[in-house]
């Protein structure tokens, strides 16, 4: 599979894969939707790509106008490709990688500010999506005002704790986009999208 950014400054590059990977990048059609919809909420904004494979979301929001992104990813192949695209790309100065699980991760890292866009595209089938989800509720590095979106299967359905709101689902295909932040309903619609 080629992997390019689909929009902004870096529109059309390639993006480094490892060949014979058993990983679902974020692609195609659904990574057009889901930037459709965010619109100019990532321009300027400090994104956090958490199961971060090799770097598909958070490469297309440093290309659309993000200030800066952080990538997350326990596989040290994938690591090894984000980095590379990172170096090849001219993304290095406006990027933090972290090879480490996602919930270590949460343990060991207390952010001073909240980023403004947290995406979550972990293995399907696990339960780990949820788990995250449950977890950014409390963390530091999840605030009032933050957007969060979590890839899932279709069958899968938002389960966050009571903190958290759900915006929006938008199903593709086999996967669902659930967008989910701490905010109060009325707010909702700030994020361009409607309450389900």
């Amino acid at each position: 599979m080629s992997l390019r950014v689909g929009g902004g400054l870096l529109k059309g590059r390639v993006l480094a894969a490892p060949r014979g990977e058993h990983y679902r990048p974020l692609a195609g059609r659904l990574k057009q939707s889901l930037f459709d919809y965010l619109g100019e909420t990532v321009r300027e904004a400090a994104v956090l790509d958490l199961f971060a494979g090799v770097g598909v979301f958070g490469v297309e929001a440093l290309s659309r106008g993000a200030a800066r992104a952080t990538f997350v990813e326990n596989d040290a192949g994938l690591v090894d490709a984000l980095e590379e695209n990172l170096r090849s790309l001219g993304l290095t100065d406006a990027s933090r990688t972290y090879c480490e699980d996602v919930f270590a991760y949460f343990e060991t890292t207390r952010p001073s500010t909240p980023y403004d866009v947290v995406f979550l595209d972990p293995p399907y089938g696990r339960g780990l999506a949820f788990r995250a989800v449950e977890r950014l509720a409390t963390w530091a590095g999840f605030g009032e005002g933050s957007l969060g979106i979590s890839k899932t299967f279709k069958k899968e359905r938002f389960a966050g704790p009571a903190p958290l709101t759900l915006l929006d689902v938008r199903q593709l295909g086999d996967d669902n986009l659930s967008f989910f932040g701490k905010v109060r309903s009325n707010r909702a619609a700030g994020f361009g999208g409607k309450v389900s």
